[in-house]
This record gives C-alpha cells, sequence and structure tokens, in this order.
C-alpha cells in the first residue's frame, strides 16, 4: 500500500490542476462535515466540565394528564415551592444533593465607575451539586443562606482580576451590590463556565438567595438541579420524584416531574439547527462525492491502456482495485487535512453568524474526536468516489469498447441523477426557511422602528424603596431628556415590546365580560409614563392615550386583543374594569383603544394588554425610549451625562436601536436560512459541474457519431438539440427523484418554519425552475462544442 500511495502522488503531480480541484472539492465538503461535527461533539456529544457529570438532572414539572405531551417545561412550568424542596432534600429522595438557582444582575458601586454585574443566585445544595468550590476562599456558610443574616458574595476569577486587579486581600471586605455592601468569602476557579438551563455562561459574581440584593427572587421561582445517588437510574427517579411530589404536595398540584439530563437541557434549544445543517453539510459531501466519482471515472478511461498493460504483465484485478483505490485515499488524506484547517475558520464564521450564545463552544479545541471523525468521513469518502472506478476498470481485459462507454456512462447519468435529487432537497430546504423568515421580517410590529433609541435601567432596592421614588427618578431623568436636542419625545415603560424586561399578568374582571383569567391566560399590565404611545409611534383607535392627569392610576388604554376579547363588539372607551397587582384591588375606566404590538417575538401572535400610568404603578425596572430627529448614536453619549446628573452610582444598562431589537428577534430564522442557504447553493454549482462534465464526457466520446451526422446534412441546431436531449435527461430524472425526497425530508423542518408550510407550491415551483435552468446552462456549452465538430476532423481522427 506505501508503494501504490507514493505511485498516487506521481500520478497526481503529473495532473497538477485535476488534483487540485479534486483536493478543493473534498476540502469543502469535508470542512463543513467537520466544522458541524465539531459544534456538535462541544454542545451536545461532550462530558459536562464536573464530576459524575452523568449524574446530574434537571428537574421540571410536568401535566399530570396523560395524553398531554412529556416535553420540557418552560420556567412557567418549573418547580415552584421552596418548603417543598426543602422537603424532598430532608425525606429519602433519589438525589445525593439537589437545590435551586436562578440568575440575576446587580449593580456595583463604589470605588470606579457603576457597572451592571451578572449573577447566579444559589440555594444550599447547588453548589455541592455541581462540585464547585472556590479557588481562593470558601464556599457559602449556612448561615448565609438565611435570610437577613449575612450579605455574602462569591467573585468570579474574571472580575476579581479585572475589577481588583487580583487583589488577595479582597477576602473579607466589602463591596456594594444594589446599596447593600456585600462580604467577599470567595473567588471561584479561573476557566469556570456553568453548564445549567437558564444560566450565564460567564457569570461575574454568585450570591446566596437570602441576600437583600436579590429579595424580588425566591427560591421557590428557581430551577431545581440534582445529582443523582450512585446507582439510581432516570427512570427509577423519576417514579421515586413522583410518588414524593404526591406525598409532599397532595392534590394541591396537577403537574408531575419530569427529569431531564443536564447534558440534553443545556443543548436542547441547538439541536433543530445542528440536525439540519449537519443533513445539509452531508448532502453536500455526497454531492462532492458524486462528482469525484465522475471525475475519477474520467481518468481511468484515459488510462486503459496503461492498465491493461499492467494486467498484461501480470497484476490481478485486486492488485489494480488496490492501486486506483490508493490514489483515492491520497485525494481524501489532502482533502481532510486542508478540510480540518477550513473547519477553523468554518467554525468561527458559525459562532459569528450564530444569533444567540453557543453553550460549550468556548471550551472546545483539538478533540481527538474531531480528528477521528474527520479521518472517517476522508475514508468514506473515498471509497464513495473511488469504489466504482476501482471495480470498473481493475478487469483483466480492459479495453475501450463501446459496451465500456454505454456502462460508464449509464453510471455517470446514475451519479448526475443523485446530485440534481440532493440539490433538490437542500434548495427546497433553503427556500422554505428563506420564505419563512421574508415572513418574519415583513410581520409589523404595532409601532414605528425607525430613529427609536432604546435603554435600560436598573433601581437598586435599597435607595428607591418606595413607588414615589421610583417615580420621582422616571420624572427627573425624562425631564433631563427631553430638554436634548435631537430628542423629539421620551418615555418610561416597565417592559418595552420585545425588549421583554418584565412583563406582568394580573386577574382581570369586566362587569358583563367574560371570567377573569389568570396563569398563563392573564392579560399584561404595562406602566407607562405619558407620551409612551407617541414615542414608540403606536396609533390610536378610539378615545385617547393616556395623560399627566391620569397618573392617579383611575384609567387605563386598552389594546384591540384586549377590547375584542372582554368587551366583544362593543365600544369600551368609557366603560369600567378591575384588575389586581401586588396584593390590591384596583378600578378604573378605560379611555382608549390602541394597536397590538407584538411583546414577546414578532412571531408570535399578540396577547391582550393594558396600559397604566407609570406614577400610579411604578417600578424599579425601567426601560426607556427615545424618538430622534436625526441619528439615535448621537444621543447615546448625552444620554449617559444625564443619567449621572440624576445618580452618579447607577449604571446605564444596554444601549441600543429598536431597529436592531427587532433584527435580533428574527435572527435565528435569519441564521437557518443563511447556513442552509449556503449549502444549497454550493450543492446546486457542483451538481451544474457534474452536469457538465457528465455532458463533456459524452460529448468527446461521441465526437465520430457527431462528425458522421454532420457529414450527413444535420445542421447545427439539430446537434444542439441532440445533445440537449439527452443530456437533460439525467437532470429531469434527479428533479422528478428530488421532489418526493423534499417533501418527505422538509417534514422535518417544519418547527423552524413561520407562515409556510414544508408543502408550499410556490416553493418547489421556484426550486424546479432555478434547478432546470441551471442544468440548461450547464449542458449548454458542451452542446455548442458538439455543435462545432468538424466531420473530416473527426473522422480522420478515427
Amino acid at each position: 500500500m506505501y508503494s501504490d500511495l507514493r505511485f498516487a502522488a506521481r500520478i497526481w503531480r503529473r495532473r497538477p490542476l485535476v488534483a487540485a480541484a479534486a483536493v478543493l472539492t473534498l476540502a469543502l465538503g469535508t470542512g463543513a462535515n467537520t466544522a458541524i461535527f465539531r459544534v456538535i461533539y462541544a454542545v451536545v456529544l461532550k462530558p459536562l466540565p464536573y464530576a459524575e457529570s452523568q449524574r446530574l438532572v434537571q428537574v421540571w414539572s410536568a401535566d399530570r394528564d396523560p395524553n398531554a405531551p412529556r416535553t420540557l417545561s418552560n420556567p412557567n412550568k418549573r418547580l415552584t415551592r421552596a418548603a417543598t424542596i426543602d422537603e424532598w432534600r430532608k425525606l429519602s429522595n433519589p438525589f445525593a444533593e439537589m437545590g435551586s438557582y436562578n440568575s440575576w444582575e446587580y449593580t456595583l458601586s463604589g470605588d470606579g465607575e457603576p457597572e451592571r454585574l451578572t449573577a447566579v443566585v444559589v440555594s444550599p445544595g447547588v453548589l455541592p451539586v455541581l462540585r464547585i468550590q472556590p479557588s481562593l476562599g470558601r464556599a457559602f456558610t449556612d448561615q448565609e443562606y438565611v435570610t437577613g443574616k449575612e450579605h455574602a458574595v462569591i467573585l468570579s476569577d474574571h472580575l476579581w482580576r479585572r475589577r481588583f486587579a487580583a487583589d488577595s486581600s479582597i477576602l473579607g471586605r466589602s463591596i456594594t451590590l444594589d446599596g447593600y455592601p456585600y462580604a467577599v468569602v470567595g473567588v471561584m476557579p479561573a476557566g469556570l463556565r456553568l453548564q445549567a438551563a437558564s444560566l450565564p455562561e460567564d457569570p461575574d459574581i454568585y450570591t446566596p438567595y437570602a441576600s437583600a440584593g436579590s429579595g424580588a427572587l425566591r427560591p421557590e421561582s428557581g430551577y431545581v438541579i440534582g445529582r443523582l445517588k450512585p446507582g439510581v437510574t432516570l427512570a427509577a427517579a423519576t417514579s421515586a420524584m413522583e410518588a414524593l411530589a404526591l406525598r409532599t404536595q397532595h392534590e394541591r398540584v396537577r403537574r408531575g416531574i419530569n427529569l431531564v439530563p443536564l447534558a440534553d437541557e443545556v443543548a436542547s434549544g441547538l439541536r433543530p439547527a445542528l440536525v439540519v445543517l449537519f443533513a445539509a453539510a452531508g448532502c453536500v459531501l455526497l454531492i462532492a462525492c458524486a462528482n469525484l466519482a465522475n471525475l475519477m471515472l474520467a481518468q481511468a478511461a484515459a488510462r486503459r491502456q496503461e492498465l491493461a498493460i499492467r494486467a498484461a504483465l501480470g497484476a490481478s484485478r485486486a492488485r489494480l482495485a488496490r492501486h486506483l483505490l490508493a490514489e483515492c485515499f491520497a485525494l481524501a488524506a489532502l482533502g481532510a487535512a486542508l478540510g480540518i484547517a477550513f473547519s477553523h475558520w468554518m467554525v468561527k464564521a458559525f459562532v459569528a453568524l450564530y444569533p444567540q450564545r453557543i453553550p460549550r463552544l468556548a471550551a472546545s479545541g483539538a478533540e481527538p474526536a474531531v480528528f477521528t471523525f474527520t479521518l472517517l468521513v476522508a475514508a468514506v469518502t473515498a471509497i464513495l468516489f473511488g469504489a466504482f472506478p476501482a471495480w470498473r476498470f481493475s478487469r483483466p481485459a480492459i479495453s475501450g469498447t463501446l459496451r465500456e462507454a454505454r456502462h460508464g456512462s449509464a453510471f455517470r447519468g446514475l451519479l448526475v441523477v443523485a446530485q440534481v435529487a440532493a440539490a433538490v432537497v437542500l434548495l427546497t430546504g433553503a427556500g422554505l426557511l428563506l420564505r419563512s423568515f421574508q415572513l418574519q421580517h415583513a410581520i409589523d410590529p404595532g409601532y414605528s422602528r425607525s430613529n427609536l433609541l432604546i435603554a435600560q435601567l436598573w433601581l437598586p432596592d435599597k435607595v428607591y424603596n418606595t413607588p414615589e421614588r421610583q417615580a420621582r427618578f422616571a420624572s427627573e431623568l425624562l425631564d433631563r431628556v427631553r430638554s436634548l436636542p435631537a430628542v423629539q419625545s421620551a418615555a418610561i415603560t416597565n417592559c418595552l415590546p420585545i425588549v421583554m424586561h418584565i412583563l406582568v399578568g394580573v386577574d382581570v374582571k369586566v362587569p358583563g365580560g367574560p371570567a377573569s383569567a389568570s396563569g398563563e391566560n392573564a392579560p399584561f399590565v404595562r406602566a407607562v409614563t405619558p407620551g409612551y404611545f407617541q414615542t414608540l409611534g403606536i396609533g390610536l383607535l378610539a378615545g385617547r392615550y393616556l395623560e399627566p392627569r391620569d397618573d392617579n392610576g383611575g384609567a387605563v388604554v386598552v389594546n384591540r386583543t384586549f377590547a375584542s376579547r372582554y368587551f366583544g363588539d362593543s365600544s369600551p372607551v368609557g366603560r369600567r374594569m378591575q384588575f389586581s397587582i401586588r396584593g390590591k384591588q384596583h378600578e378604573v375606566e378605560v379611555v382608549g383603544v390602541v394597536p397590538d404590538t407584538r411583546d414577546l417575538k414578532l412571531q408570535v401572535q399578540a396577547q391582550s394588554e393594558f396600559y397604566v400610568a407609570f406614577a400610579s404603578q411604578p417600578w424599579s425596572f425601567q426601560d426607556l425610549a427615545i424618538r430622534t430627529a436625526a441619528d439615535p448614536g448621537q444621543v447615546a453619549k448625552a444620554l449617559r451625562v444625564e443619567l449621572a446628573a440624576v445618580d452618579r452610582n447607577l449604571p446605564l444598562g444596554p444601549v441600543g436601536r429598536m431597529e436592531k431589537v427587532l433584527s435580533n428577534s428574527v435572527a435565528m430564522p435569519k441564521f437557518d436560512a443563511t447556513l442552509v442557504g449556503t449549502f444549497a447553493a454550493l450543492a446546486l454549482l457542483l451538481a451544474a459541474v457534474g452536469i457538465y462534465g457528465v455532458i463533456a464526457y459524452s460529448v468527446s466520446l461521441r465526437t465520430r457519431e457527431i462528425g458522421i451526422r454532420v457529414a450527413l446534412g444535420a445542421r447545427p441546431g439539430d446537434v444542439v438539440r441532440m445533445v440537449l436531449r439527452r443530456g437533460l435527461m439525467p437532470p429531469l430524472a434527479g428533479l422528478a427523484v428530488g421532489i418526493p425526497l423534499a417533501l418527505a425530508a422538509t417534514r422535518a423542518l417544519a418547527s423552524l418554519l413561520y407562515g409556510v408550510q414544508p408543502v408550499d407550491a410556490t416553493t418547489y415551483a421556484a426550486v424546479s425552475a432555478v434547478v432546470f435552468a441551471t442544468s440548461v446552462v450547464a449542458a449548454w456549452v458542451p452542446a455548442r462544442r458538439a455543435m462545432s465538430v468538424d466531420p473530416m476532423a473527426a473522422l480522420r481522427c478515427e
């Protein structure tokens, strides 16, 4: 085999252009598959960076209805009683340790500029579950988990180095978070990355739930995680927890228990996109193999005389096949080496394009599993594109007979059929994703997105501990912002659309209306300052907007969906309604109706919603909206100055344009359409090259026939039609095969589509037209060459 590989190297050195084209084609196919596998391995297959991570599970509640699907619950369905969690920890249960955690944000003030920090808030048991210990200092004590006893914090290594210059004397000192002093008790290890549901991967700090700054959080609102006892299976743990839940919560809770391995939970959001991309990359590689098989057939056919001489000198069929396969493996090895280099660039491009944080990918590197996968792909591709040429041309009695030409042409035609079919599947998927993205991008959000600057603010509870102080801060900041030269209008709310700071569902009662809805079906209430609707460009359907005279909380404005749901066809303006919020009942008058706005996502239908005056229901979470006359970027710097004038200890949260926020809301569909579309375009290009190669080779084999036809009076147009008619039969057959395959394959995209069905006729018609037009173009060049055949030259050649 070594001598065969040396000879293969000499063969390809004599054909550098052919070898370069083959290696580049393989590098693209292998590199794309390796890049996607690197992401899949890092996110899905690689064990979590915790000791005995296979025993870690996420604990969710699930509907006890036997007909309900056993899927992951959303955060609104997570376990909701701290007392229950404490009971479970004390009673016999399948967990060695369990606890509750959540994410939070704090304002760090004092020395230096104020800044917003991301935090992980934990209950007892969470750090032992994950087997995490500070590298400097200690973990939290039992007293620090008790409300009102201590205020303790553990710093991350990167915050310790960046903000405190890696000063080891920080232990025992206090830092100010949300206006409260916190004693620094430890520093987490460098490079620690958390892997759990809804956690920041690189938090700045860790605090107990008991800390005053996290007063809005309770362990019962957190996410529950546990470490199974040794030898306990997931099924056994689920059964045990079901029985324990019934024992501790009785009939009050209608939900059961759903245990999900932590590794599955971390990767759950990425799986659909990764499966689609891996399948797309695999299709591209198969099309590339088909092209290379055609190339190897042509190369072997050109060497018939050499192979016949080898056979006459005693070379066995197995020896000749091994020799031809060695040439394929040489190309595959070079393609794999270049593909690994390409995969590093492709992964970077993937991460740059992916609109969300990819968990665990930052810690991935040159894994042995990745190299093993690449070598396996190289071996499989070498066999795929080299097996038939090796089998066909390794026969001892090799000759340039018409029978060989017919058999070879038939196989090449089948390869073209397979290429076109695979390209049709990819193009159809890309077309559906593109149409879905276009429909989502065209959704009217219900407000004007141009020249709208948004910013987020968090008021610390210690300083702004009363509704009056929160409302006064909003009023002072708005007065200053509205005085800026480029500002047309400004407003504050507890939750801007799409930004989703905090949107609260409340119980509502309307005399003569439907029964009050609660829980997930409850209407949303949004607190807004006067000028909110004008600033966002939300129109008025009936009545009037909220005005300063409504600051006492006696008036509300409802959206169209709310009006239709609670008031039917009658006008709600002037009608009375009641709602309950923060433990208080309020009776108000409806003074206006506005259009619906998309609050959660552009793709999610509008919810029932009403607006109250911010002065009557102020919040410490405040979103600022500013409508500018010019570029919103000019206002951002001035905004920081005005905020410092009101409170120099407050950091300004993320500042951005509403256009960017809305664009980010459809970034995932855009990402899917872009990558699958890129693979589809590459597949179509490779298929076109394959069509061109097969027809060009067929024309070269039929040169004498074409010369005779021309000599007997065939016109150039007749020759072109003959070549096109025969040359387009494989692409048309591939189209006929590809459409049913696409109908079956694109059903897997149903969860990624919006407003378009997997059987969309427009997409299939467009794909068919593109594939047919590409096939005609690819076939036209060799057809024109056949038209120019000189009959005398062709006959002399024979």
